[in-house]
């Protein structure tokens, strides 16, 4: 089975920020990465170091308070008065960010990885590359696609639900009638949505949506039939 790429231990919540944060600002620029978002990242990656040794800190305190309360309290008259107790953190902390560090941090991944120009190999450098994965075996002779459901939302976007069969992501396309296929975008959660500029601005339209699966940035299998969608303003 898969396993999630952000890590779920507190020790190493703050190694993984600490190299995404490190990382990150050299493939800014390719992935479209703002500077305030860089900003963030790094205000996230400094909350989580001070607060990860201050947890670190705080237990070791509360030992050492429980071990003072006890020799205080209990009935050895004749043990050596214990330690002075001095219950605080080190070092100031930094600026309190908003709620949310999770959520921040997969929101870049998963604009990183929905990106035209994402490559495994970045993924792998920033983290965010989940082990285990492994494409869906394909039967002798044939050849997996994507089954998906859209339905039309507000100023021409669709939602897409989907099942990746083990798969990374679906990259879709979308055609006007009788045009060329043209990138809609690569959904890596389900639902999710896109959005479709139309032929004539402002005005509804029936429209054709094809996916394929992508295991890393590579294609897997064939595209599947094409799906009638309406978008609307």
């Amino acid at each position: 089975m898969a396993t999630d790429w952000y890590p779920k231990s507190m020790d190493a919540r703050a190694a993984w920020h600490e190299n995404f944060a490190t990382q990150l600002p050299a493939l800014a620029a390719k992935y479209n990465i703002l500077a305030p978002i860089l900003a963030e990242v790094g205000a996230d990656n400094a909350w989580m170091q001070y607060w990860v040794d201050a947890r670190h800190e705080a237990d070791a305190q509360s030992q050492q308070l429980t071990r003072f309360f006890n020799d205080i309290s209990g009935k050895d008259e004749n043990l050596p008065p214990p330690a002075p107790i001095n219950w605080s953190l080190s070092g100031a902390p930094p600026t309190q960010v908003k709620p949310g560090i999770e959520f921040r941090t997969r929101e870049i991944a998963r604009q990183i990885k929905g990106s035209m120009a994402y490559a495994e190999a970045d993924g792998d450098l920033l983290g965010i590359v989940t082990s285990g994965t492994a494409s869906m075996p394909l039967p002798p002779g044939e050849q997996v696609s994507p089954d998906f459901t859209l339905v039309t939302l507000a100023e021409f976007a669709l939602q897409a639900t989907f099942r990746k069969l083990g798969n990374d992501a679906v990259r879709f396309q979308y055609r006007h009638k009788g045009g060329n296929w043209i990138a809609a975008g690569v959904l890596i959660n389900s639902p999710g949505s896109f959005t479709i500029a139309p032929q004539t601005p402002g005005t509804a339209e029936q429209i054709e949506v094809r996916g394929i699966f992508l295991l890393g940035n590579a294609e897997v299998g064939v595209f599947s039939d094409a799906k009638p969608a309406f978008i609307a303003p």
